[in-house]
């Protein structure tokens, strides 16, 4: 195996110092000009950088096991087919540059969409009606067979239902991680198709590898999802969760955001009227979605209302 280049080595032990997300990762390379010059600074310069916790300075003050670290992980997950894509390689997602905060360093098992193919993203309650898982499974066949590749967030419910319904028609699907890599588990639903990990599902995650699930790694995976996809489709959404938060992230970053409108929703869909009046595009039947996807160019108004069974 090819030894992964220094540059990478010291992005991935300055992603993985304690204190440094994705925002204080920019500060400091913008303050230093590069994670080497980051690891070479003075402790005193280090101070001098606004936001940095104390444990954070002190930690990038001995780099040397930082990196040594860092290497021994760099090989490990080489050794597991996963790669480490960081903002400055080729293979990142120009998707995800249009973040305020892009991630600094992925974490990938299997192929990421190519720029120029069609994503699209899912998003809903993991505590959610048999309606909307129903509606999710049949939602991720429609865009598989559209040739879409599904992203989703891999939460129990709406999202994984999108991820199972993409795989039964024959499609791709990325998994956006909030956990590392090595702590994620394929559950019971998607074990049939263990054998297709790293290829026709995607594995992404800006966590540390070994790192398990957190609330702030799942906040922060939100805006991943609304990014990497075109567009965004909201099942079932509550007013204060997860799913609102990609919605709104989808809507600053212009990604055209459809919203599940039931004739009745269920409780866990309380926050969609919220997301139509916020400037979600409202969907009121699969046939209505399917006019939407099967265009390449994703329309940014209603789709125009045909026959089908209403949600």
């Amino acid at each position: 195996m090819t030894r992964m280049v220094d540059d990478t080595i010291s992005r991935i032990a300055l992603a993985n110092v304690p204190g440094v997300g994705p925002a204080t990762f920019d500060a400091l390379c913008r303050r230093f000009g590069g994670p080497d010059e980051v690891f070479a600074a003075r402790g005193d310069e280090l101070d001098r950088v606004s936001g940095i916790r104390a444990e954070t300075a002190a930690a990038l003050r001995e780099p040397g096991p930082l990196l040594d670290a860092a290497r021994r992980t760099a090989d490990e997950l080489g050794r597991e087919g996963v790669r480490v894509v960081t903002s400055v390689t080729p293979e990142y997602p120009a998707a995800l540059r249009a973040l305020r905060r892009p991630p600094p360093v992925l974490y990938v098992h299997g192929p990421l969409p190519a720029s120029d193919e069609p994503s699209f993203a899912v998003a809903g309650s993991s505590t959610t009606s048999d309606r909307g898982r129903k509606i999710a499974r049949r939602s991720g066949a429609e865009l598989a067979e559209a040739g879409w590749t599904v992203v989703s967030g891999y939460a129990r419910g709406i999202d994984e239902e999108a991820h199972l319904g993409a795989l039964e028609a024959g499609g791709r699907t990325v998994l956006m991680l909030p956990t590392g890599v090595r702590a994620f588990r394929l559950r019971e639903k998607l074990d049939r198709f263990a054998e297709e990990v790293g290829g026709r599902i995607t594995l992404v995650s800006e966590c540390p590898p070994d790192d398990a699930w957190s609330s702030r790694a799942a906040v922060l995976r939100d805006r991943l999802i609304a990014a990497l996809g075109r567009g965004l489709l909201v099942v079932e959404a509550r007013p204060d969760g997860g799913t609102m938060i990609t919605f709104r992230h989808a809507v600053r970053l212009g990604r055209p955001a459809y919203v599940v409108r039931y004739r009745r929703a269920p409780s866990g869909a309380t926050g969609n009227r919220l997301a139509i009046r916020a400037g979600g595009i409202p969907v009121r039947s699969i046939a209505e979605l399917r006019n939407a996807i099967r265009a390449r160019t994703l329309p940014r108004k209603a789709p125009e209302a045909v026959q089908g069974d209403l949600f």
